[in-house]
């Protein structure tokens, strides 16, 4: 029996182990990576979801505006819930000239960062 041990071809067990420890480091740089992005993407979906509030408010006072004066609109709260989470908006309305300036904040808690929009726009009213 002749064994040439030489000429035979496949892995070594080091080989395989240094293979499967690489395969492992980056599994789990892939999966801290996209465990990063699924939280930043959903912080990302609260700032819309709170920009879009806030033009929303805007938008509503711009055609109260052209119907009727804005100060009995002045300086009101709202709490919304959407996407997950509770939402503040309030707005002021600068009515000591014409165009007013409209600001619409827009407040919530994002983890435990508060965040916030803040949106301005001027208008004239009819009065």
């Amino acid at each position: 029996m002749n064994s040439n041990t030489k000429n035979e071809k496949g892995f070594t067990l080091l080989e395989i182990l240094i293979a499967v420890v690489l395969l492992s480091v980056g599994m789990l740089a892939m999966g801290s990576f996209l465990g990063s992005f699924v939280n930043r993407n959903a912080a990302n979906e609260r700032m819309t979801t709170g920009t879009a509030m806030a033009e929303e408010k805007v938008e509503a006072l711009r055609s109260q505006a052209l119907s009727t004066d804005l100060t009995a609109a002045d300086g009101s709260t709202e709490t919304l819930t959407a996407s997950g989470g509770n939402y503040t908006r309030t707005w002021v309305i600068n009515d000591t000239n014409n165009p007013h300036t409209i600001t619409v904040t827009v407040a919530w808690v994002d983890g435990e960062t508060p965040r916030q929009v803040v949106l301005a726009t001027l208008v004239n009213d009819n009065a």
